[in-house]
């Protein structure tokens, strides 16, 4: 378990470098009138899939792994700040960035000019990356 813990925290660290490195061309391509190119679906494709590979393996760390104990009395665990948000508020605030991220795609995508994709795509990603930013547990991580 601790090798998914390690890939977890690889993954992690390529998603961030990933997402912001989109959402900033992004953002640059829209203020250009670019034009979406392949590259730029195959960029913004490989940032959602990356979250959505982030989103199984922290599944499975959670329901397989050592916090999977955490569910066995929700009562006391609600209690607990500390196990409430490794157990609640981390999974959840993680799967509303990515089905956000999902949706800018999917909705950037199917706009008809080049701009509207880039903005949209930008935006939605922007808004994903700031929930994942504020729910990564960085005092398990340096500590």
């Amino acid at each position: 378990m601790e090798i998914l813990v390690s890939v977890h925290y690889t993954v992690m660290i390529l998603l961030l470098i990933v997402m912001l490195h989109t959402i900033g061309r992004f953002f640059i391509n829209a203020s250009k009138n670019a034009t979406f190119e392949k590259f730029d679906k195959m960029e913004s494709m490989a940032a959602m899939a990356l979250c959505h590979i982030q989103l199984i393996l922290g599944f499975i760390l959670l329901f397989a792994g050592k916090y999977s104990v955490l569910f066995e009395n929700m009562g006391e665990t609600m209690k607990n700040s500390a196990s409430r948000e490794i157990a609640v508020e981390h999974p959840l605030t993680m799967l509303i960035a990515i089905i956000l991220i999902t949706i800018g795609y999917s909705k950037g995508k199917r706009k008809a000019e080049d701009k509207a994709k880039f903005k949209t795509i930008a935006i939605f990603y922007t808004i994903g990356l700031v929930l994942i930013l504020i729910r990564i547990p960085w005092d398990r991580i340096s500590g």
